[in-house]
């Protein structure tokens, strides 16, 4: 009978403490790495989401600025405001939108006032409003005596407080922190062009300019038309 050796076998070494250390060390190092990267592209996201949001708001603002200027007929009074809200009289614009029933005159409902309304209005603050006259049903359409009223800044004032346009505007634009407008006219240019500056949260300052793209006629109460 062959005798074979008789081999002891040790058990299998376990992690000391210091290794356990170590290796939780380490892949505490690892996840905080990870977690870093994942907060930073999460941010960057944010960021990309928020600058489109603004970008967005933006152009709205723009294009419904052109296109309700644009159809207009006849710019009125303007009130040019301040882009630091300085201004004594909020920017604001009467014009007239298009002669509906075509007699080359002015009726109330053809009017709309584009205005803003800075941080100190309680209802709608920082917002570019649109007003136009929503008559109650049966009341005849007015039509103005002196088509040359809508170039007196006064008509901002009286067409705005009118029951039948108070009550009811449309927001153009939220969040704005201020707005001017320049027209640019004078007693021989039938068709003035209007600029306007519209300055947004972000610090970003829209600039546009549109001149109304309607016959080249005054109304008829007008010194020249």
């Amino acid at each position: 009978m062959v005798s074979r050796p008789f081999h002891l076998h040790a058990a299998p070494r376990g992690f000391t403490l210091v290794e356990l250390i170590l290796g939780m060390l380490v892949t505490t190092l690892v996840m905080g790495t990870i977690a870093a990267f994942m907060s930073a592209v999460g941010r960057g996201w944010t960021a990309s989401d928020s600058t489109q949001a603004s970008t967005n708001i933006t152009a709205q603002a723009h294009l419904r600025m052109q296109r309700m200027l644009r159809q207009a007929r006849q710019i009125g009074a303007v009130r040019t405001g301040a882009l630091d809200g300085s201004a004594t009289s909020n920017a604001a614009v009467l014009y007239w939108k298009g002669d509906a029933n075509l007699d080359n005159q002015i009726q109330f409902s053809e009017l709309a006032l584009l205005e803003y309304h800075p941080s100190a209005d309680p209802k709608d603050a920082l917002t570019l409003r649109l007003y136009q006259a929503v008559l109650p049903s049966g009341t005849p359409d007015t039509t103005i005596t002196d088509d040359n009223e809508i170039f007196t800044d006064a008509e901002i004032d009286t067409f705005r407080n009118l029951s039948y346009v108070n009550n009811t505007y449309t927001v153009v634009a939220r969040k704005v922190n201020g707005v001017e407008f320049h027209k640019n006219d004078s007693t021989s240019l039938p068709r003035p062009t209007l600029d306007y500056l519209i300055v947004f949260p972000s610090g970003e300052t829209e600039f546009g300019t549109v001149s109304p793209r309607g016959v080249n006629v005054l109304p008829a109460g007008h010194p020249n038309g």
